[in-house]
């Protein structure tokens, strides 16, 4: 566990002096104000859909592949991964701190939203829904760590992380594609393979937490869906003591 914290504490010191994090970080806050402001003008609801729908959903697919694409690609190109290997940790350890890193990093930027809550309470007074709050942010940190752990399993397909930021760019996009589709009136009384397909993708878990509605299903999707994926990318780093 001490070398998983020490592997963690590494993975995030490098993401915070990366340029290419902090201007990912600038283009979300920048996007994420000019919807808040649009929102809250018209609407001047507190509540958290005004801060993050829609970009809450969409901004970590398209973030993930900047922040995940060097995460194992570089390391494996320029061969300071087999360096790493020769700590005594283990390939889980590696990938699991990796991951941990980068979550911690966008947990991070996305807590500088709470100045966007701030000024809702400023310019509104009344009751505010504090559980649905907590369970809607909840539900960001959920989908950006399905992103982010779908980025960093292709990070480690490759040794180009232009080439890895390409492929979880593009697998994301796809993603939020299928959601929109599914989302169309003509999906309002699914069938069964329907239901099947909306389970799998991570929208309809998320729209219950953004909701304020804590189901645990949700809570082992994502759970399940992150492990699964920090799991292949650690078979995929172990696979290349075959190769």
């Amino acid at each position: 566990m001490r070398n998983f914290w020490a592997l963690t504490r590494r993975e995030l010191l490098s993401v915070f002096v990366s340029p290419l994090a902090y201007g990912t970080a600038a283009l979300f806050m920048l996007l994420f104000g000019l919807f808040f402001i649009g929102q809250f003008a018209q609407y001047k609801l507190v509540q958290l859909q005004t801060v993050a729908e829609p970009l809450g959903h969409i901004l970590p697919a398209l973030a993930a592949p900047v922040l995940t694409m060097r995460l194992l690609a570089e390391e494996r190109r320029l061969g300071t991964l087999e360096m790493l290997m020769t700590a005594p940790v283990t390939d889980f350890e590696v990938v699991l701190a990796k991951f941990c890193g980068v979550w911690l990093f966008y947990a991070s930027v996305l807590a500088l939203t709470f100045l966007h809550v701030a000024a809702m309470l400023w310019c509104y007074d009344g009751p505010v829904d504090w559980t649905g709050f907590a369970l809607g942010y909840a539900g960001l940190l959920l989908i950006a760590g399905y992103f982010l752990a779908f980025g960093l399993l292709c990070s480690s397909f490759f040794e180009s992380p232009i080439l890895a930021a390409l492929t979880a760019f593009v697998a994301g996009l796809f993603i939020l594609l299928a959601g929109m589709i599914l989302s169309r009136p003509v999906f309002t009384n699914p069938g069964v393979q329907q239901e099947i397909l909306k389970f799998m993708l991570p929208y309809a878990h998320y729209s219950n937490l953004m909701r304020g509605v804590l189901d645990t299903r949700d809570l082992a999707y994502f759970g399940g869906a992150i492990g699964y994926a920090i799991f292949l990318a650690t078979k995929s780093l172990e696979s290349r003591k075959w190769r």
